[in-house]
This record gives structure tokens, C-alpha cells and sequence, in this order.
């Protein structure tokens, strides 16, 4: 088997395993989100020829409201019915037992996540030790900031269109080195985060800017050059990854066993999945 490590967003998959088999239950207790979970373990495994997991979560509130009050409070959470809110804290309470239990049951060790701080800012810092360490590595998830982590050994997959982000293909695609991504979108501002950029500058004006392709008697140009100290250096640090603070993470070896996988299976009455040969 290949020596390539899988990186997860795993809050995202998570969510998105709500909202495909969050109805799913047994013996009355929510199962959908680690069947979903467990079910792209073994998805990714076979896709990437790879049992090398490292999972990283969001934890905490984020630090980086600390000095940008309004970062993602555009997503508003709206009063939820009864019904709602049993589904959403049965969601949470899946999400808890994966991360503090059930990985560690099938013998996964690589498991991440730090107060405060994105799953976003642990799948960097993980990214940058394999730059030591030069190992290959595919980082999952569908979120493009993670765009600048991609290097000569670390590729970005979306599971949700199979699409495969290489160094060599974001470089013929944007023209520009994926470390760079985060002054893009520093300019640019990120929809998704609420954070804010130059008014009327979206990613393909900012990269023009950044190429030196952009005429410097478009307004564009003009609003960026006047925006440059309140606006980019504000976003800044705010969209380049990981988040300061972070702290460094050391992978170990994993103890990964089919009695493990067998033993949640078995507890969660995943059949479908339970005699999975994936060791």
C-alpha cells in the first residue's frame, strides 16, 4: 500500500453525512453521521490506496473573532423547531463520539483538533510537517482555502465533485503558486467566511493584480491600491492558513484493526459496513 496520508476535513464531512443519512437510526439513537462518516473512510481509502487517516476538527470559538467580529456571523442560525433541534443535537452528539470515541475504538491515532481554531488551520499545520517530512498526502475537503497547503507532495481533493486540485494543475489554471492563494483572497474577500474584500474585485481581478495583468486606470486597480491598508492587510492574516497560534502536531502510527471497526459496527448495527476487509 502507498505511503499517503489521507487529510480530513472532518467536520465537513461530517455535516455533509447529515444531510445524507441523517435519518438514519438504531435501537432509537441517531447513527446517520458516522455511517455516512465511516462509509467515506472506506470510500477515500480505496480511492487514494490508502489507510493513512489524519483527522482534523473544528473546536471551540474561533479566535479569529477576536479581531474580526463579523468573520461568519452571516450565518445566522434561525429558531428551529422543536424536531430541529432534537436532530441538530443528535448531530452533535455524533459528531463528539466520533472524535472523542469511536476513531480511537477502530484504532485510528491522528486525531486533531486544537480550542479555538478551524479544521482548516490544523489541516495546514499538518500540511507544513509533511513538507519535513516530504510525504505524499491529499487533503479532502471542499473548501478552496485550503487551496494554499497545495505543494509538489500535497494535492486537494472535493469529494463532492471528484475533482483533484495538483500543484501542477492550479499553476497552468491561475497562474500563480498555490501559496499565494491567500493574497487572492485577502483581496478578494471570502464569501463563505464573511470576510470582506475590495469592493468590486473578485478572484480573477485579484489575480490580475497579482500578475501585474491588471490596467492601472481601471477602477478596480484604483480600488484596490486605496484599500490596500484598511482592507488586504486586515484580511489578511484572517484568510492565510493555518491561523496564528496554531499549534504544531506530531503523527504517530495508527492501530488500525478489523476487530476495531467490527466493534462500533457491531454497537452502531452498521451491517452494511460492519465486514469491510480494510486492513
Amino acid at each position: 500500500m502507498k505511503r499517503k496520508y489521507i487529510i480530513l476535513d472532518s467536520n465537513y464531512l461530517a455535516h455533509r453525512a447529515k444531510y445524507i443519512f441523517g435519518d438514519l437510526s438504531d435501537r432509537g439513537s441517531a447513527t446517520g453521521v458516522v455511517y455516512g462518516f465511516l462509509r467515506d473512510i472506506l470510500t477515500l481509502r480505496e480511492r487514494f490506496d490508502s489507510d493513512r487517516f489524519i483527522f482534523c476538527w473544528d473546536y471551540g470559538v474561533n479566535k479569529r473573532l477576536d479581531v474580526y467580529p463579523e468573520y461568519k456571523q452571516h450565518r445566522k442560525v434561525e429558531e428551529r423547531t422543536t424536531e430541529e433541534e432534537e436532530f441538530e443535537d443528535a448531530f452533535q452528539l455524533q459528531v463528539s463520539q466520533l472524535r472523542e470515541v469511536y476513531l480511537h475504538t477502530i484504532g485510528y491515532r491522528n486525531i486533531f483538533f486544537q480550542d479555538g481554531y478551524e479544521s482548516d488551520d490544523v489541516m495546514a499545520m499538518v500540511c507544513k510537517s509533511l513538507l519535513f517530512e516530504l510525504e505524499e498526502a491529499v487533503i479532502v475537503t471542499a473548501d478552496q482555502d485550503l487551496w494554499q497547503s497545495i505543494r509538489r507532495n500535497i494535492s486537494w481533493y472535493d469529494p463532492r465533485t471528484r475533482e483533484l486540485m495538483t500543484l501542477g494543475r492550479f499553476k497552468k489554471t491561475y497562474g500563480i503558486h498555490p501559496r499565494h492563494w491567500a493574497r487572492v483572497k485577502a483581496i478578494a474577500g471570502c464569501t463563505s467566511d464573511n470576510v470582506k474584500g475590495i469592493v468590486g474585485v473578485g478572484d480573477a481581478t485579484a489575480l490580475k493584480y497579482l500578475k501585474n495583468e491588471l490596467n492601472t486606470t481601471t477602477k478596480a486597480y484604483q480600488n484596490i491600491k486605496a484599500g490596500w491598508k484598511d482592507i488586504v492587510l486586515r484580511n489578511k492574516p484572517l484568510v492565510k492558513l493555518p491561523y496564528k497560534g496554531t499549534k504544531s502536531v506530531r503523527i504517530v502510527k495508527d492501530n488500525v484493526t478489523q476487530n476495531g471497526w467490527d466493534s462500533v459496527c457491531k454497537v452502531l448495527g452498521m451491517k452494511s459496513i460492519r465486514y469491510k476487509n480494510i486492513i
